[in-house]
């Protein structure tokens, strides 16, 4: 049983995923506010990492959509959001300290794009990135249905439904 960890980093808001790729099942998933006060969501984030301890067993390797890059221009960070982007680093770096402390392996990142073209494939829709956020994530949702037999609950954020996909293609790997 191939159980992966899907992570969605976001500039505040983490989704996570745990998802048996082979049964099409997800176990677990949940949507983490960090907050963004560096140095308390940190310790939100081990709080909530608690959850996916149970799992840890079984996990065969977690995998996270791809981090924000950017540069320096005249000790300027650019890029999108830089403060964001900082915090979404040290909140990757978190995840993946948890994931290493108990020996789970971790697997290359996965490209916005790749995700997006991957939710393409498995609707047979074409993804068009000049949409709406609204219709770009409706293509996600859609695509994590298919996948898992049924309608996504409600209750479930575009961000664990970016982290399910994103376990989805590290399987296909």
């Amino acid at each position: 049983m191939p159980v992966i960890l899907g992570i969605d980093p976001a500039y505040r808001t983490l989704g996570l995923a745990l998802v048996d790729t082979d049964a099409g099942e997800v176990l677990a998933s949940k949507t983490i506010n960090c907050g963004t006060n560096p140095y308390a969501f940190t310790k939100v984030l081990a709080r909530e990492l608690e959850v996916f301890d149970a799992f840890a067993p079984d996990i065969q390797k977690v995998v996270c959509e791809a981090l924000p890059m950017g540069g320096r221009k005249k000790r300027m960070w650019v890029g999108p959001r830089p403060p964001a982007s900082h915090r979404i680093w040290l909140a990757m770096g978190a995840v993946f300290y948890w994931a290493s402390s108990r020996g789970l392996s971790i697997a290359p990142p996965v490209s916005v794009m790749t995700i997006k073209a991957f939710a393409a494939s498995v609707t047979g829709k074409r993804y068009k990135a000049g949409g709406t956020r609204t219709q770009r994530k409706a293509l996600v949702r859609e695509a994590v249905g298919l996948l898992l037999g049924a309608e996504p609950k409600d209750s479930v954020t575009d961000h664990e439904d970016d982290a399910i996909l994103a376990a989805y293609v590290a399987a296909s790997r």
